[in-house]
């Protein structure tokens, strides 16, 4: 009986670490992309005042990131600016920016959110994409950056938000847009 109990919750804890854990393909986490500040829904509106909130998932401990928000085809008639909880922010999430933590810190971190007015033409099925920096603080990077604590520069994958879903496309919110190959899904689970 013991050996059974013993068993069990084993197999419990393994299962429930298994959900809970997303793995993504680059050692800094992802940058996911949602239309609310609690990371919940990756389906934008597109009309009135529409905002792309960004949060650092997975991060293995970073105190800086790097990225842009692609927005090609989104149709806006304002951008309304950028918001952050961190005091040090160079440029926009639109045009690149640049963010300092100002400590070493882990997990899933809220990094602020653009804001514009949609008009409302956005065409059905519209994806924006968390991108690399136009700039990179490493020469060649080609996903968003991070700078890791202690580990120096590390690359974190990007994601995508949906505008003006009619329900025909999917959403994955977090999931990491990164290519692949099948040796590398394969090595994973190896």
């Amino acid at each position: 009986m013991k050996k059974s109990m013993l068993l069990l919750t084993a197999l419990v804890l393994c299962c429930a670490s298994v959900v809970s854990a997303q793995v993504y393909p680059l050692p800094g986490g992802a940058i996911g992309v949602y239309a609310d500040d609690q990371g919940t829904s990756c389906d934008v509106p597109g009309a009135g005042l529409v905002q792309f909130h960004f949060f650092h998932l997975a991060c293995p401990g970073a105190t800086a990131i790097e990225f842009k928000l692609d927005i090609t085809g989104f149709v806006y008639s304002m951008n309304l600016g950028d918001q952050t909880p961190f005091t040090l922010k160079l440029g926009t999430f639109i045009a690149g920016a640049s963010i300092s933590y100002q400590a070493c810190l882990l997990n899933t971190i809220y990094l602020g959110a653009a804001t514009f007015l949609g008009t409302g033409t956005t065409p059905a099925c519209t994806k924006v994409y968390v991108k690399n920096h136009p700039i990179p603080g490493q020469a060649g990077a080609t996903n968003p950056l991070a700078v890791g604590c202690p580990t120096g520069w590390i690359q974190v994958a990007g994601s995508y938000a949906v505008v003006n879903n009619t329900g025909g496309c999917p959403c994955t919110g977090s999931t990491p847009v990164e290519e692949t190959s099948w040796g590398q899904i394969k090595a994973l689970y190896e």
